[in-house]
């Protein structure tokens, strides 16, 4: 009974402890905000719910673009030699203190809880909440509604 006993315990402490884990590596996240690497992985978070498939081939997110102060900017391309272009499916802007995702060429910003939890811890990390519409749409160059 006893040795039952411990069974359980041992798996309900490691099945808690899996659950207060952050995904993405956010655990790491420092006082100073997201590095590019843990912004990515934000993104892929997004990208997934938007049921984007990362791992067709031709589909790749470019990290190298010039960034407005405070954010990273990615963009999500597809490449097949049959289209004979690249075809750009979106450029995003994730905020390094909070983890706001937009996608700034529709002027989206993305909500769902799984986002919102990570967001929660990240801005525990930081200090720096989310902030209102308004001002995040003016900070990543997005007209007022």
């Amino acid at each position: 009974m006893i040795k039952h006993f411990l069974v359980v315990l041992v798996c309900l402490t490691a099945s808690s402890t899996f659950a207060n884990q952050l995904p993405l590596g956010a655990d790491d996240v420092s006082i100073t905000g997201l590095t590019k690497e843990q912004a990515k992985q934000v993104l892929i978070l997004v990208l997934r719910q938007e049921k984007y498939h990362l791992s067709n081939s031709g589909m790749y997110i470019d990290s190298d673009l010039q960034s407005q102060a405070g954010y990273y900017d990615f963009s999500l391309s597809y490449e097949t030699p049959k289209a004979g272009a690249t075809a750009y499916l979106g450029y995003y802007s994730i905020n390094i203190k909070n983890g706001d995702v937009w996608e700034i060429e529709s002027c989206i910003r993305y909500s769902f809880p799984s986002l919102r939890r990570l967001q929660r811890e990240i801005t525990r990390r930081t200090g720096v909440t989310l902030a209102d519409e308004k001002v995040a749409r003016d900070e990543v160059g997005c007209p007022p509604k």
